[in-house]
């Protein structure tokens, strides 16, 4: 499926696709290359589709081969995909117990202003056991996910020109930023949460 087409999809549907090819990652003894390109540019361009990978991958404790997936994934990312795939892949290794050694690889390649090497940073600080953020981050992904996919049916719907469809060609503001967009959240979900 092109880029074009996967920006067309419901947020529910791109999480199942990217979640497709992590499994199917980490199932495979060799990586398929247009897995590994999907799951990169979905990690890389759509936060609600990272988070579902990283729940994704770390809901179940004993699937250690979907984080290894993940990891290997951000390694043969394109250069400009890899900051956000290191963030993504340093939440859920530290979620799933692996040693500092790659933690600390990890944060180093993540991007320094992505909210997920904040939430590393702040579960370090602040000693959050690794357990308990996964079951946070799992049970928020759920409520905040089926919210996002009923926003995005709303706005299809009273839309005849299928504003959440066009690329934005707005003027960004000073940071550089789209108002609106892959990496720009659209609302707020229940609990004041971005949805993507």
């Amino acid at each position: 499926m092109t880029a074009e087409r996967l920006s067309r999809t419901s947020p529910a549907l791109r999480a199942d696709i990217a979640n497709r090819a992590l499994d199917a990652l980490a199932t495979s003894r060799t990586d398929n290359p247009t897995h590994a390109q999907t799951l990169a540019h979905l990690v890389s361009t759509y936060r609600l589709t990272r988070d579902a990978v990283i729940a994704h991958a770390i809901r179940d404790a004993t699937r250690q081969d979907r984080v290894d997936a993940l990891v290997r994934t951000f390694r043969a990312a394109p250069t400009a995909q890899q900051p956000k795939l290191a963030a993504a892949a340093l939440v859920a290794t530290y979620i799933a117990g692996w040693q500092p050694a790659v933690l600390v690889t990890l944060a180093k390649h993540a991007d320094p202003n992505d909210g997920l090497k904040h939430l590393f940073a702040n579960a370090i600080n602040e000693r959050v056991a690794p357990d308990h953020l996964r079951r946070v981050l799992v049970d928020a992904l759920d409520t905040t996910m089926t919210a996002a996919d009923d926003l995005w049916t709303a706005q299809r719907s009273t839309s005849g020109t299928r504003a959440i469809d066009r690329p934005d060609t707005r003027s960004r503001p000073s940071g550089g930023r789209p108002e609106h967009g892959p990496d720009r959240p659209i609302g707020r979900g229940p609990g004041g949460r971005d949805l993507t």
